[in-house]
């Protein structure tokens, strides 16, 4: 009856606040009691029924982004495309691709630590980087013609990279790399302990101008600046080898031996090693094709590439000789930044790659030994 309802919506508000504040102990006991009266606990536990299935949905709803983080974000000049974005998490590099329509995009991550999320465009152009972790969402709006600017909503580390790139939007446009690179060392020297300093060495600092005073801000970073140990560590190491960290490798299109045009990538659980031999040989191709022979029967399961940069095929081709390769030859015209190359971020010659099967790089660097340390 009316009056039994009445008294059932009166018990179903009480119990629901019981339930949803975590008074489970005081939840547990009304209900107990409310089963001596049958009559109005059958009705309160068919309403209960339904409204806790309802609130169910709505907590998992409302903690579903506690695992994960997300990045709505909108490119001014963009138009329809792939984009991609590149992470940093337990020391491994993660990349997501997703479609920009007209400009705006979303990628959702995991990474229960902060980390910078670059952004990609088809052509793998940098449009922006956000900071972020865990159970936060990041709205982001970029140009495509100006490095600088980054209007960020969200995440407070976001916020104080923004600010940065718009107090030094004419060196970032520019690339003025003096100027920039005494306003990155003013901010570390302000602010020794705050992360952000970490990231803005990281991705703006001009290290090839200035290796030394890379290294200096680097060692003026406090504790509490050092959040990613790994990222500094690789860092500092770049800094040595003549080359920035490479965290995925791009898929390359060369020509073969065959005189045809082949990818070269990892495969389905394949890593790869690609070796980029220098133009003037300083031993035997012989010497040079036995080794990549050997390595190739020491690791079948591992995709083994030699590129060359003679200057033509027919010197290429004439190298060879009577050498029989186990492994893949390649052959690019043009040095070492050229558009195909320079992803690479290739220090000196020879250089070498390591990646995994994902295309994640275990190793870029100049030294045979360590490209070959395999795990």
């Amino acid at each position: 009856n009316r009056e039994t309802r009445d008294r059932a919506d009166k018990a179903l508000s009480r119990v629901s606040f019981l339930f949803i504040s975590g008074d489970l102990n005081s939840f547990y006991i009304i209900c107990f009691v409310g089963s001596i009266f049958r009559g109005t606990f059958d009705v309160m536990v068919d309403k209960l029924l339904s409204y806790f299935a309802f609130a169910a949905l709505l907590f998992l709803f409302a903690c579903g982004g506690a695992d994960s983080f997300t990045v709505i974000g909108e490119v001014e000049g963009l138009g329809t495309q792939n984009v991609h974005a590149i992470y940093r998490v337990n020391g491994r590099y993660v990349q997501v691709t997703n479609a920009a329509l007209d400009g705006k995009f979303t990628f959702t991550g995991v990474s229960s630590k902060p980390t910078m999320v670059d952004i990609y465009s088809r052509t793998n152009k940098l449009l922006g980087s956000v900071i972020v972790m865990n159970g936060e969402t990041v709205e982001v709006k970029l140009k495509v013609d100006q490095p600088a600017y980054m209007d960020v909503k969200g995440d407070d580390m976001s916020v104080k990279y923004s600010r940065f790139l718009k107090e030094n939007s004419t060196a970032v446009n520019s690339a003025d790399s003096q100027t920039l690179n005494n306003a990155i060392g003013t901010y570390i020297s302000k602010n020794p302990n705050d992360p952000v300093a970490t990231y803005i060495l990281i991705s703006l600092f001009d290290s090839k101008a200035d290796v030394s005073l890379a290294d200096s801000l680097l060692s003026l970073l406090g504790d509490r600046a050092l959040s990613d140990n790994q990222l500094v560590a690789s860092y500092r190491e770049s800094l040595y080898t003549g080359h920035d960290t490479l965290s995925v490798f791009e898929p390359l299109r060369l020509y073969t031996s065959g005189d045809s045009v082949t990818t070269v990538a990892p495969k389905a659980s394949r890593g790869l090693f690609l070796a980029v031999q220098d133009t003037e040989l300083t031993e035997p191709y012989d010497s040079i094709a036995a080794r990549y022979n050997r390595l190739k029967k020491q690791h079948s399961d591992l995709v083994v590439v030699e590129l060359s940069l003679v200057a033509d095929t027919a010197m290429w081709h004439s190298q060879l000789g009577e050498v029989k390769p186990e492994f893949t030859r390649c052959w690019e015209p043009g040095e070492i930044s050229s558009p195909s190359l320079a992803k690479l971020h290739i220090g000196q010659l020879p250089w070498f790659v390591v990646t995994d099967s994902l295309g994640n790089v275990k190793y870029a660097g100049p030294e045979y030994g360590r490209a070959t340390e395999f795990k």
